[in-house]
């Protein structure tokens, strides 16, 4: 069950009047954080300081500084310090932020306001410039400066994103394609015009089932292939080779048997 934690509302510099710095002076901060029944000094996860600018609302934030006696300190060098506020003047207001999983409500307590002096040089922040929270590349000083950690800094609509996918290469034209199929079976018909030239005994090809099944096989898994390369994958396609594999493999035997018969019943020949 988390404890709630409470904030006194009568501490001297939370009231309007805002604190005016000088080139060259420090701010101290010393506090103590108690339990309220048995005053025993507590140690949270996360203690802040923090400086928002009143107009920009850009938060620098530092980590507070645990001391061994059980309480926090926090120093601050106006000169030193300048860079991590990217050396822009006006109000700030300094808040002292408390985490922890014990607590069911964070603590944003405002401490005071102080307003910082102008320097040379110094160019001025506003909401609508890149947050530079954000970018990929940031320097020491640059990674202090972001949102405030409660509530809502500026914010302003991202840039869209478009994206264009590549355009396809212009396919060939039917002409090219089809041409290009008739080369490619140009083989098989040359074959079938020099089977009878070449002397082949196509007259012999015994007309059983299983020699019709074996051929019907053979050019299935062909088929097979090519409908692989077109648009199967590997797992479809081992699937079905099995099952047309299986078929051809005993269509194949059995024809072999047929044809190791036939010779062994036909009578020798006399040279």
């Amino acid at each position: 069950m988390g404890q709630k934690a409470t904030v006194p509302g009568d501490v001297k510099g939370s009231s309007s009047e805002v604190l005016r710095l000088q080139s060259g002076q420090k701010v101290r901060l010393n506090f103590r954080l108690e339990d309220s029944i048995s005053k025993a000094a507590i140690k949270p996860h996360q203690v802040f300081i923090q400086f928002i600018h009143k107009k920009s609302q850009i938060a620098i934030t530092y980590i507070a500084v645990a001391e061994s006696t059980g309480s926090y300190s926090f120093k601050l060098n106006v000169n030193t310090a300048a860079e991590d506020f990217d050396y822009e003047s006006g109000v700030y207001s300094m808040a002292l932020v408390v985490g922890d999983t014990l607590l069911s409500n964070s603590v944003s307590w405002t401490i005071v306001d102080v307003e910082f002096p102008a320097n040379a040089g110094a160019v001025s922040r506003t909401a609508e410039e890149e947050d530079v929270a954000q970018l990929s590349v940031r320097s020491d000083a640059g990674a202090k400066r972001s949102h405030p950690l409660f509530g809502t800094g500026p914010t302003k609509a991202k840039k869209e994103l478009f994206h264009t996918f590549r355009t396809p290469d212009p396919r060939p034209s039917n002409l090219v394609s089809f041409t290009f199929t008739g080369l490619c079976l140009s083989p098989l018909l040359i074959i079938l015009i020099a089977w009878p030239m070449l002397g082949a005994n196509i007259r012999n090809f015994p007309l059983s089932l299983s020699a019709l099944v074996f051929h019907a096989g053979l050019t299935g898994i062909f088929g097979l292939y090519l409908c692989y390369w077109v648009h199967l994958n590997m797992f479809v396609t081992l699937r079905y080779l099995g099952i047309i594999g299986l078929i051809t493999f005993l269509a194949g035997h059995r024809l072999l048997r047929h044809m190791t018969s036939l010779r062994k019943s036909s009578p020798p020949s006399n040279n």
